[in-house]
């Protein structure tokens, strides 16, 4: 049975309230927030929107428990030089260097206290809870939701006693596989289902994610981990909530804390599929995008016009001034990849009719089931190259062709898989592209 008797406590941990850090001021800068509006400035990245920031905890302490930390002059070790720090006491308490094994910052004796964390660990009191809350709608299909270091002064004299502190990273909002997510953890060990405890994290238990810190010069935390990465794939457009907190576990002292980098908070998306549909009517020609994963699209439509469209996949109606083949192409932009596909537009003209600098293409379907008949008449005698592609861009057939100057060539999509191909035709002047299709 574990003790919780505040006798044992008092014998056992003396904690040190006076620690002279100025040795190291220089190295690390903490400012805590009072204006809980910048941690969205502070925190959110690109592909994601955080709004209604709330914070639970006591701030009426030696330094608020939330705050903006800065590294100068000294490196630090674990790779995260700025950003957003949250402790289970001052947050002022984290500097180093590491000259005590004890640093506390009390809370009053009211200490917010937080149901979701005291889930992650039984038969331990959670005290002096630090927890923020914030909204935020993502705009890509996978959330990178943080770079994270957990330290403690717990570290390692307490671990595997009635002491251990804990840390959590919750999300509620829609699962992409069905449901909802309500307080689900994603602050875990990689590769467990492990909350990111001092018992679950030290030098003898997932030491691989163990810093020893005794003696350094970085953070006054005797131990914290190596920066862990927190994914989570979402459904872009929708509300999701999160909380992020840090609480004591079996007593008031023995300070822990979480330092969340700058920016890290940021959607990833998947390869944008470009991809459009058209129709012609007259010289109008509307143009409806059909794109996944993208953030912004950048039409070029074959005229000497171009169009950047953000944040929407609207149909768009364009007018030629005259008629004649037209290369549109759509590039499908997120903020890491781009994509792009390029589509004949035929206005004006017999269907299937292309004419380019009096060189003449026609594709029409074949005599039988997946054959098409492909027509060329060239002005001059040209190079000739056949590609079939397959939608990634992966030829599956090819056929070269010296110095034609009239085509008239049958081929089937027999053998293939059913889908969906691409036939590129590319002379010494022109490139030809059009979709056919094996049922």
């Amino acid at each position: 049975m574990v003790s919780f008797s505040l006798f044992s406590q008092t014998t056992l941990r003396q904690p040190d309230y006076n620690i002279n850090n100025t040795k190291a001021t220089n190295a690390l800068q903490i400012t805590p927030i009072t204006n809980l509006n910048a941690i969205a400035t502070y925190l959110s990245g690109p592909g994601v929107t955080i709004s209604n920031v709330k914070f639970n905890g006591d701030t009426a302490i030696f330094g608020n428990m939330v705050g903006y930390y800065e590294f100068s002059g000294l490196t630090p070790s674990f790779g995260i030089d700025t950003g957003i720090i949250i402790a289970s006491g001052g947050v002022t308490g984290a500097i180093g260097p590491n000259n005590s094994s004890s640093m506390s910052t009390p809370t009053a004796t009211n200490a917010y206290y937080d149901s979701t964390l005291q889930s992650l660990i039984t038969g331990y009191m959670l005290t002096e809870a630090a927890v923020l809350e914030f909204d935020f709608t993502p705009l890509t299909d996978t959330l990178i939701a943080c770079k994270f270091v957990f330290g403690s002064e717990e570290y390692p004299e307490f671990v595997n006693t009635q002491f251990n502190d804990v840390f959590g990273f919750f999300i509620t909002g829609p699962n992409p596989l069905g449901g909802m997510f309500v307080n689900h953890n994603l602050a875990l060990i990689p590769g467990t289902t492990l909350p990111v405890t001092i018992d679950n994290v030290n030098d003898s238990m997932n030491a691989l994610y163990y810093v020893n810190n005794l003696g350094g010069q970085t953070l006054q935390y005797d131990g914290y981990t190596t920066p862990i990465m927190l994914q989570q794939v979402v459904t872009p457009g929708q509300l999701y909530h999160f909380k992020v907190g840090v609480a004591d576990a079996g007593d008031q002292a023995w300070d822990s804390g979480v330092l969340m980098k700058i920016k890290s908070f940021y959607g990833y998306a998947s390869m944008p599929i470009a991809n459009f549909l058209f129709s012609v009517s007259g010289n109008n020609v509307n143009f409806v995008n059909t794109t996944n994963w993208a953030k912004y699209y950048v039409w070029d439509f074959g005229d000497g016009t171009t169009d950047t469209v953000y944040n929407t996949k609207s149909t768009i109606t364009h007018f030629y001034i005259e008629e004649g083949s037209y290369e549109v192409s759509l590039e499908a932009h997120n903020y890491y990849q781009v994509n792009k596909i390029i589509k004949t537009v035929q206005v004006g003209n017999a269907q299937g009719i292309t004419i380019t600098k009096g060189n003449t293409f026609e594709l029409i379907p074949g005599g039988a089931e997946n054959s098409y008949q492909l027509n060329i008449a060239l002005q001059q005698a040209q190079d000739v190259n056949i590609i079939i592609s397959d939608i990634s861009g992966k030829p599956v057939r090819t056929m070269f062709l010296k110095a034609q100057k009239e085509i008239s060539h049958t081929f089937q999509l027999n053998g293939l898989a059913k889908g969906v191909y691409i036939l590129q035709v590319n002379t010494n002047e022109n490139t030809f592209v059009r979709k056919v299709i094996n049922k």
